[in-house]
This record gives structure tokens, C-alpha cells and sequence, in this order.
């Protein structure tokens, strides 16, 4: 997929056309061929300020609920507003701040803005990896190459250039525009307020000298820097606990990522192109990773043989931020790897809960591993889910590699059957409990399994005891 910007040059300002394919899709022709020229100040007044968060920012600025995260930058807005209706009286500063940081990055990541948003359909771009998210006139394009979009605003920027001159200040700065300093710079990778950079800057001295004298398009291009990836997905936690997640990141090993490329190409690949929805690509590549195993639907994964064939090495960890779960490394200097951090608040109450809600963890890494494009994902953070990162497509399909890996549904049906199918609490909790601890698993995550497992009318009658018993429990 292309991007290409047609350019007219005319004596004050620039006529713009964004082509898609070589499809006009931005301004739209129906608006009239005034909406098209854009003063030329105006454009290098956006780029100078907009500049470094395009590059280098890849995440929303303010975290959600999994259930809340917006699928596009068009419902961001509104996303944020349902997150804040939510917030208590005492919340006024947070939600202040919040709307600060979404604020600024809507104006940087609309090409609108070129010209004050004025009878123009907003433009949004955002990067995700090596390509950059496109959405306008309820159009989603999601193929274009990153160092193409860069290209095509660096030569609008450079045409608008000529015509204020080399003396104006505007123009001065654009040509200093690949010089931003470290703090800046770790803001946007972060998706961080800026000042904490500076409030923090013993923590972040590790992660300063990673971009220290480096150029922002430089930095930019080195989009597989894994301790700039684990920065991006832990930013949410905040400065100190960023740092203590890629300082784990940077002690974590280099490995040999061939068993696992050649997975995904002869076992994982493939049924990812012919499946769409994510919870079905999750359950797919579970099933195939059971059979390569040679396992019977009842038989339990043993998840460190799993790992030493695909020659990933995990590492239990205290980090003491209780809202990370565990990390997955595709590959590089520090991987593949998967990372489990034992002082997740994922821990339980009773005997054996820490090490089940541990053993999901690492399957769904290993779904990330296996799953996600290393290229797109170097590192990929799990947290819980109000300082998720990580796109909701992602996480749905890690859980449901995880979860059907581990326990599948016709398995959970059975032991149903040959519990004599109960369908009252004391019964159905002992039921669990044995599922629990046989299959290495949370409890509710059993639960959820029986319930899709059963016919209807006996599955809404289980459903509606777990709902009055297990705190969190929902039914798809």
C-alpha cells in the first residue's frame, strides 16, 4: 500500500491532495478545491510542533480499561469521556491533566491541524511499528509503510520551506528538527507527561543514554531497540516502574530465535491469514500447537518443554510494581525471552494461586511470541488492564492462545460430564478447584471455559451462580 502527497506549489500556499493507492482521500473533493490549499506557515507551524510525536509516538496518551480501549483514533474522544465519568469528585486534577496530554496529541496526530481543523474531516495518522494507521472519512488504512509517510511529510514540509525562506524562524526549526533532546524524547516513546523525564532523571539516566547524541530520525528507525519497545509498553505505569521494567529487560539474555521463526512460518502463519476475528486465531494456533506436542485434548501442557523446544528462555522475576504481569521478547539481544514477574497483584489468596496465575502468564506470551510480528513488537508488556498498552486485538488473541491452550473447551465439558454435571455452587467449586490445580490455571479462568463448554440451558443456569460467586466473572 502507498502514500503519496500531490503537491502544487502556488505563490503563498500549497495545494494538497493525500493519495492512497493512488486514490484521493484527504482533503475530500466534495468539500470544494478551496479545502485543498493550505498556507504554507500554517503547514510548517504543525510539523515543527507535531514533528517528534509522529516519529516516535505509538500509543494512546492516557491508558484504558481493555474493555474500554477505543479500536480507533476517531473514537478516542469518546472513549476518554466515558473513562472520566467514571472518575470521583476528588479525580478534577487527574482528569485535567488527562485531557492536557489527549488534547495535545489530537493536534499532532491530525493533519487537519495544518489548517486549524477548519472545514476539514480530521486526518489522524499513528505509527505502529513499521507502518502508520491512517483514518479519515470513516476509512481505516493500516499497510502504509512508515519511512513512506515520513518521506511524504518531509517533502511537504521542505516545500512549504521555500516558500517562507530560509530566514524564518519556523523554517530554522525545521531544519533543526532531527535535534530533540533525551527527555523530550523518552516522553514520546514513554507516551509520559515531559516532566517527569526531568523529575526523574536518575532513573532515566539508562534510558537517556540510549538516545543521548542520536538523531530523532535515527532513533526513530530503531524501532527493534528492545529497551525503547519495553519503555513504550510500560510508560503507562510511570517513570519509576518503566525504568525497573527495562533495566529486567536489559539483564535478559540473548537466545537463538530460529526454532521459533520457523515455527511461525510452517505452524502459525498460515492460519492467521485465513482467520479474521483474533479470539479464533488465538484458539487456532492453540490447537496446533497441542497436536505438534502430540497431546490428547485431556493431557495438561507442560509449558518449560513447550519453551525448550522453541528455545525460549524464561526468567522469574521480582519487580515490585504488582500491576505487571509479565513481559514477552521476540527476539534480538534480549530473546526470545518471556519474563514473569512474581510480585504481580495477580496473586491470590489461596495455596497455589500465585504459581496458576503465573502459568497463564507465560502461555500468553508465548502467544505473543508465536503470534505477534517481531518487526511490529519487539517487546510486548502486559499490565493490568487500566495501564494496558498492548491493542485490544493483541491481548484478545494472546488470552484465548492461552486459556484453550491450557484447558481446552471440550476438555472442560468433560470433566463436567464426569462430575455428574453439577449445577449447584458447592459442587461446581469443588469442580473448579480440581480443574484448577490439575490444569495449572486461575480459577475463573476455568470457569469461563466450563460455561462456553455447556449446552445452553444448562450453561445459563452455571452462569448465573458464577456470576453470584466469582468476583469478575463474565460469560462471551
Amino acid at each position: 500500500m502507498t502514500i503519496r502527497f500531490e503537491i502544487t506549489e502556488q505563490e503563498k500556499d500549497l495545494r494538497l491532495a493525500v493519495l492512497v493507492d493512488k486514490e484521493a482521500v484527504w482533503p475530500h473533493p466534495g468539500i470544494g478545491d478551496e479545502a485543498s490549499d493550505f498556507d504554507a506557515e500554517d503547514i510548517m507551524s504543525y510539523l515543527v510542533d507535531a514533528w517528534p510525536s509522529l516519529l516516535l509516538t505509538q500509543t494512546f496518551p492516557i491508558p484504558f480499561d481493555a474493555r474500554q480501549m477505543p479500536r480507533s483514533l476517531t473514537g478516542l474522544m469518546g472513549a476518554a469521556e466515558a473513562r472520566w465519568d467514571n472518575f470521583g469528585v476528588n479525580d478534577r486534577r487527574k482528569v485535567e491533566n488527562e485531557q492536557s496530554r489527549l488534547d495535545a496529541f489530537l493536534y499532532a496526530h491530525d493533519l487537519s491541524q495544518m489548517k486549524f481543523g477548519a472545514g476539514l474531516e480530521p486526518f489522524y495518522v499513528l505509527r505502529s511499528g513499521p507502518r502508520m494507521r491512517i483514518e479519515t472519512f470513516n476509512r481505516f488504512v493500516e499497510g502504509v509503510a512508515f519511512t513512506e509517510f515520513v518521506a511524504a511529510m518531509e517533502g511537504l514540509g521542505d516545500k512549504a520551506a521555500r516558500l517562507l525562506g530560509e530566514n524564518h524562524s519556523l523554517v530554522i526549526r525545521w531544519h533543526k528538527r532531527d535535534f530533540v533532546d533525551p527527555e523530550t524524547v523518552l516522553a514520546f516513546i514513554g507516551g509520559l507527561p515531559q516532566a517527569n523525564g526531568t523529575t526523574a532523571a536518575a532513573e532515566m539516566a539508562p534510558l537517556k543514554r540510549l538516545v543521548a547524541d542520536r538523531m530523532l530520525s535515527e532513533i526513530a528507525n530503531d524501532n527493534r531497540q528492545p529497551i525503547l519497545a519495553a519503555a513504550r509498553g510500560a510508560g503507562a505505569l510511570g517513570v519509576t516502574s518503566l525504568c525497573a521494567v527495562t533495566n529486567a529487560v536489559r539483564e535478559l539474555r540473548s537466545g537463538d530465535g530460529t526454532p521459533l521463526a520457523t515455527f511461525r512460518v510452517q505452524h502459525v502463519y498460515p492460519h492467521l491469514r485465513d482467520i479474521s476475528n483474533p479470539t479464533d486465531q488465538g484458539i487456532r494456533v492453540a490447537n496446533e500447537v497441542r497436536t505438534w506436542l502430540s497431546l490428547s485434548g485431556k493431557d495438561v501442557v507442560d509449558l518449560a518443554h513447550l519453551s525448550k523446544e522453541l528455545l525460549i528462555e524464561v526468567y522469574r522475576v521480582e519487580i515490585h510494581e504488582t500491576r505487571l504481569d509479565g513481559l514477552a521478547v521476540t527476539a534480538g539481544d534480549h530473546g526470545p525471552s518471556v519474563l514473569l514477574n512474581t510480585k504481580t497483584s495477580r496473586h491470590g489468596n489461596g495455596p497455589g494461586d500465585l504459581e496458576r496465575s503465573l502459568n497463564f502468564t507465560w502461555a500468553h506470551e508465548i502467544g505473543h511470541l508465536l503470534m505477534d510480528d517481531p518487526e511490529e513488537w519487539p517487546v510486548l508488556v502486559d499490565t493490568l488492564s487500566d495501564t494496558q498498552r498492548l491493542p485490544r486485538m493483541v491481548e484478545t488473541r494472546a488470552n484465548a492462545f492461552a486459556t484453550y491452550l491450557l484447558l481446552p473447551v471440550s476438555t472442560a465439558r468433560q470433566r463436567w460430564e464426569e462430575a455428574d454435571k453439577p449445577q449447584d455452587w458447592p459442587n461446581l467449586e469443588k469442580l473448579l478447584n480440581t480443574l484448577a490445580e490439575m490444569y495449572k490455571l486461575p480459577r475463573i479462568v476455568v470457569a469461563r471455559q466450563v460455561r462456553r463448554g455447556l449446552p445452553e440451558d444448562n450453561g445459563n443456569r452455571v452462569q448465573d451462580i458464577f456470576l453470584q460467586n466469582i468476583p469478575g466473572f463474565y460469560s462471551d
